[in-house]
């Protein structure tokens, strides 16, 4: 049951002065020149931008839902099921 939180702390803990740190300044460093490491930065972009304002809601009616952000692996398949349902809807009223 704790496996997430305490993954997620350690990741913060490397992020701040560990491993993670390491590499994301190295990513850093070699934004400019590099074309190779383009979909790395891309990657990254979150956590290498100095602006760290809090994210848009993925959906709109739960603003205050901490899980509720468009990188959240729950929300997107959840939305491309729901996608599948709509389009599924469509087509067989159409095809009828």
């Amino acid at each position: 049951n704790q496996v997430v939180p305490v993954s997620r702390t350690k990741l913060a803990i490397s992020k701040s002065r560990g491993e993670v740190k390491e590499y994301l300044d190295d990513l850093k460093e070699s934004a400019e020149g590099e074309e190779d490491r383009r979909v790395e930065q891309w990657l990254f972009s979150d956590w290498l931008s100095d602006n760290k304002s809090k994210k848009a809601p993925a959906i709109p009616i739960l603003k205050e839902a901490k899980w509720n952000s468009g990188d959240n692996p729950v929300v997107v398949t959840a939305a491309i099921m729901m996608l599948g349902v709509v389009i599924a809807s469509l087509s067989e009223r159409v095809i009828q």
